[in-house]
């Protein structure tokens, strides 16, 4: 005989309607790709056809992994690169992994050590004929 805790339930459970979503593992390879390419939720989410939230409730392992896995693959291809003589992939872990830096030294210090710039030249306080010696001798360096 029936029990009357068999019967459907009026305020939840899954006793009729929509059955619940159970995704297939082709679905789950292909969240699993577009997570690891970085593609959005919602995105993905619409490609599957289900709403974010059945999303994450049914793949919570490949959004949580999908990312570091590619990563690894990408890592490994680039480090084996690196060691059998790749010189960008070489120069690009070093920059990335290491902490390298290409860096150029600019010495700013003055010719005498005091980092003191040199006074230039008040133009205002020069003869006409001074200002032209000036111009004639830089047009002579020029010419040169």
């Amino acid at each position: 005989m029936a029990d009357a805790n068999d019967a459907p339930s009026v305020f939840g459970g899954n006793k009729g309607g929509r059955p619940e979503f159970q995704p297939t593992d082709e679905q789950r390879e292909r969240v699993a790709d577009m997570v690891a390419v970085g593609i959005t939720y919602e995105q993905i989410a619409a490609v599957i056809g289900i709403a974010e939230g059945t999303l994450t409730k049914h793949f919570a392992h490949e959004l949580a992994t999908a990312k570091a896995e590619a990563n690894a693959k990408v890592g490994k291809s680039l480090f084996v690169r690196a060691v059998n003589g790749d010189t960008s992939a070489a120069i690009w872990w070093t920059k990335a992994q290491m902490g390298w830096k290409e860096r150029k030294d600019v010495d700013l210090s003055s010719s005498d050590g005091s980092m003191t710039p040199k006074p230039g030249i008040d133009a205002s306080k020069l003869s006409t004929e001074a200002l032209r010696e000036i111009m004639a001798a830089k047009d002579a360096d020029s010419a040169d």
